[in-house]
């Protein structure tokens, strides 16, 4: 099922998008070290997130995918931009 929202640079590492609602985390581990070009659901904010940098390793951070656009590309994007994911089969 596709998914859009809106995303904002955060600290000039990674494109943020505030979800309605929290997820749950049940069976996930506590912390996570994401890297570049990977998607993320940080647990504090609720937040869907694209790694354009490595954050380090924090608490309430998540790897739930990874994005196949260039790093440069999703850095230029500007705050507020829409973003939608597409639908497999």
């Amino acid at each position: 099922m596709p998914f859009e929202a809106g995303f904002d640079d955060f600290g000039g590492q990674e494109k943020l998008a505030h979800l309605p609602r929290s997820l749950n985390l049940d069976g996930v581990p506590r912390a996570d070290a994401p890297q570049p070009g990977e998607i993320g659901y940080y647990a504090s904010g609720a937040c869907l997130v694209l790694y354009d940098a490595s954050p380090g390793r924090w608490p309430g951070l998540v790897r739930v995918g990874r994005f196949d656009h260039r790093l440069e590309d999703l850095r230029a994007v500007p705050d507020g931009t829409r973003i939608r994911s597409t639908a497999d089969g």
